[in-house]
């Protein structure tokens, strides 16, 4: 299944600006955009792309922009991949996956959001998420909330809100991404993410480059780099039983590593 030409302006209030509008039967298919994009008109269009129930598609070469959501997963959409997609510049969020789990996203890009750039909502687990990037969006470049066993390897979060934050997910791997400039921490696990492995991470020129908050307890931070950052390096507070190794938080205008209560 391929797209052959632009989709430009589509208009519409609720789903009726939804351009993929979860089709009937489309499980286990390949849709191909070659490149092409697919455009809302950025004022009542909700979705670009977007399954319910849906199961192990391919989705790749797509441009989705000015929609709300640019590509959705929703609802038990399991065991599909997205590939060198480009979900930039919605009003909402590039890419959102909500009950959504064992979906694997490489190569994507969901930049310039208004809210989020890759957002993983409510149990959406053991999913991988490898070489996407997350830049210049208004909240957080890569958001997991209560979504658990994720890995995510050599993603990009810079220059947002937040880089990558973690709410109340646990068990999920950072290994090797990147997430530099951002306004306030480049990698904040927050309120019982616990038992999350970080492995040679990179957050330099934050505010806060590391950040375990509210009961985040567990967790496993090796050989990562989180250097002048406005505050401070790599920040504990209210968490326990966290293993640092091999961590450098060096030419932090506060401390490198500060732990507290």
């Amino acid at each position: 299944m391929k797209l052959t030409a632009e989709i430009t302006n589509l208009a519409g209030t609720n789903n009726a600006g939804t351009c993929i509008d979860n089709p009937a039967n489309f499980s286990n298919k390949i849709f191909d955009c070659q490149g092409h994009t697919i455009e809302g008109n950025g004022s009542g269009s909700e979705y670009g792309i977007y399954l319910n129930g849906k199961s192990g598609n391919i989705i790749k070469n797509c441009v989705v922009t000015s929609f709300f959501y640019g590509i959705y997963l929703n609802s038990f959409s399991n065991n599909n991949t997205l590939i060198n997609n480009a979900a930039n510049l919605n009003s909402g969020v590039g890419i959102y996956l909500g009950y959504a789990s064992n979906n694997t996203l490489i190569n994507n890009t969901a930049n310039s959001n208004s809210l989020d750039g890759i957002y993983l909502n409510s149990s959406s687990n053991n999913n991988t998420l490898t070489n996407n990037t997350a830049n210049s969006n208004g909240g957080v470049g890569i958001y997991l909330l209560y979504s658990s066993n994720n890995t995510l390897i050599n993603n990009t979060a810079n220059s947002s809100w937040n880089g990558i934050y973690l709410t109340v997910s646990s068990n999920n791997i950072l290994t090797d991404n990147t997430a530099n400039s951002n306004s306030r921490m480049g990698i904040y696990l927050f309120s019982s993410s616990n038992n999350n492995t970080l492995t040679n991470n990179t957050a330099n020129s934050n505010n806060y480059g590391i950040y375990l908050n509210s009961f985040s307890n567990n967790n496993t931070l090796i050989n990562n780099t989180a250097n002048s950052n406005s505050w401070v390096g790599i920040y504990l507070t209210v968490s326990s039983n966290n293993i640092l190794t091999d961590n450098t938080a060096n030419s932090n205008s506060w401390v490198g590593i500060y732990l507290l209560y």
